[in-house]
Formats: structure tokens, C-alpha cells, sequence
């Protein structure tokens, strides 16, 4: 799924640059910038997950495992901190 997905974003950009839409690329210190300014919204999903005793956590490391061996590694850690229980 993480491969399709990037492939998916990158058939978009194509079709996108193909309509003249003005397309910028981002380096890699505003990338690294933007993506550790965003809001984790993944350790909150895992949390809400959790709280209804099903897996979130345990969901989130195999997804961000799985992304990271087709993808290679992400920006910034998505996993969810483990809570104090």
C-alpha cells in the first residue's frame, strides 16, 4: 500500500505539471522544516485506537516499518510515544 501510494502522488505531480500547474519542489531542510512542524496526527490516531483497546501503537510501527522499507525513511517519526499505562 505505501508503494502504491507514492506512486499514486507522483502520477498526480506528472499530470499536474502535464496541466501547467506551477509545481516546487521543497528542499530538503524545508521538507525536514514543514514535516517536524506538523501536528502528529498519527500518535493521535494510535491513541484513540488504543483507548478502545484495539492496536493503534502496535498498527502505527508496522505501518511506518512497512513505508519505511519500501520508501526509505520518512522525514520525522510518525509512531506514536508509548503512554504512560
Amino acid at each position: 500500500m505505501a508503494t502504491e501510494t507514492a506512486g499514486s502522488a507522483d502520477s498526480a505531480l506528472e499530470r499536474m505539471a502535464q496541466a501547467d500547474a506551477t509545481v516546487t519542489v521543497l528542499s530538503d531542510d524545508q521538507r525536514l522544516n514543514w514535516a517536524g512542524n506538523m501536528r502528529d496526527l498519527a500518535a493521535d490516531w494510535a491513541f484513540e485506537v488504543d483507548i478502545r483497546d484495539m492496536p493503534g501503537r502496535s498498527m502505527l510501527t508496522i505501518w511506518m516499518a512497512e513505508l519505511e522499507r519500501h520508501c526509505g525513511p520518512p522525514l520525522r517519526a510518525w509512531n506514536a510515544p508509548v503512554l504512560d499505562e
